[in-house]
């Protein structure tokens, strides 16, 4: 990855991970976090981001209540005034990298997969743009 974006990268994960920790309501030493980059076909990406989190009742209601996260995230320039502060602006910062500093083409996808795992998948299309022509072996 290039310097600038290397960076930016690094900002996300951190964001990521400490949104795994902080949000999971587990003890701190008791979140497992799992990554993964796969290379899906031709230039396209795919970035997961799972993590253990405190068991939840009903999994498709939890979903539904992550709707305000997801609308934020599409219209995360509405909120930039509001993600300057710490606390609930994650994802708002991460959207902004990813569409404004580093004009990446990708969809987020936001869940409970099970009644104690949380995931974020980034697909990246175009990812070559910020590689710099390096192989990456996915």
């Amino acid at each position: 990855l290039k310097g600038r974006t290397l960076s930016s990268f690094v900002d996300v994960l951190y964001m990521m991970f400490e949104n795994a920790k902080t949000k999971s309501l587990l003890k701190k030493d008791e979140v497992n976090i799992n990554i993964s980059l796969l290379h899906l076909d031709n230039d396209n990406v795919e970035l997961t981001i799972s993590n253990s989190c405190k068991e939840i009742s009903d999994i498709e209601q939890e979903n539904i209540n992550l709707d305000e996260y997801r609308q934020k995230y599409l219209s995360y320039i509405n909120y930039l005034t509001f993600a300057q502060g710490e606390g609930n602006t994650g994802l708002i910062k991460i959207a902004k990298i990813l569409n404004q500093d580093l004009d990446l083409n990708h969809t987020m996808k936001i869940g409970y997969t099970s009644k104690d795992t949380f995931e974020i998948k980034f697909t990246f299309y175009d990812f070559s743009k910020v590689t710099d022509n390096a192989y990456i072996d996915c």
